[in-house]
C-alpha cells in the first residue's frame, strides 16, 4: 500500500454532527474513517453504465420526442403512479 497523504482540516459543527450520525448508520470506526469512505465514494469514476451511456443521443431522443408531442403530463404522482402501473 503506498504512503498515504497526511490532512488535518477542521469540519465545521454541523457537518461534524452529520458525520458521527454516518458513523452510526454505516457502523464505521471513526470520523476519519467515515471521511475517508466518503471522499473514496465521491471521488470514484462513474459505474460503468454510466461511463458508457450516450447522453448527448438521449438528449436528442427527449427533444425529439417534446417535439412530436409524444409525452405525458400527470398533475399529481398518484396520476402518474396509476398510468405506470397500466
Amino acid at each position: 500500500m503506498t504512503k498515504g497523504l497526511k490532512l488535518n482540516i477542521e469540519i465545521p459543527g454541523n457537518l461534524k454532527k452529520r458525520l458521527k450520525e454516518h458513523i452510526s448508520l454505516n457502523h464505521d470506526e471513526s470520523i476519519e474513517t467515515t471521511v475517508i469512505n466518503l471522499l473514496d465514494y465521491a471521488l470514484a469514476p462513474y459505474p460503468p453504465y454510466f461511463e458508457n451511456y450516450n447522453w448527448k443521443k438521449a438528449e436528442a431522443e427527449a427533444d425529439e420526442a417534446i417535439a412530436k408531442g409524444d409525452i405525458k403530463s400527470f398533475d399529481n404522482a398518484e396520476d402518474l403512479i396509476r398510468d405506470l402501473q397500466g
